[in-house]
């Protein structure tokens, strides 16, 4: 399982997307790095500018599973 991971200054590293009430994960690093794409393309066509570089995809073993 894989996380986007977004650079805080008070917090380091942190998972900060979230569905439902629920830290958002991914099942491939291809499909978290199109939600950083796609989450750049977003804040770009809103006029704002959003650095790639303060987001990061942290993978997760998940328990119990080898």
């Amino acid at each position: 399982m894989y996380e986007v991971q977004t650079y805080t200054i008070c917090d380091g590293w942190v998972n900060t997307w979230h569905t439902d009430g629920k830290p958002t994960t991914f099942k491939s690093f291809r499909e978290a790095l199109e939600a950083i794409d796609e989450h750049l393309q977003e804040m770009e066509d809103e006029g704002m500018d959003e650095d790639r570089n303060t987001y990061r995809i942290k993978f997760y073993e998940l328990q119990g599973k080898k």
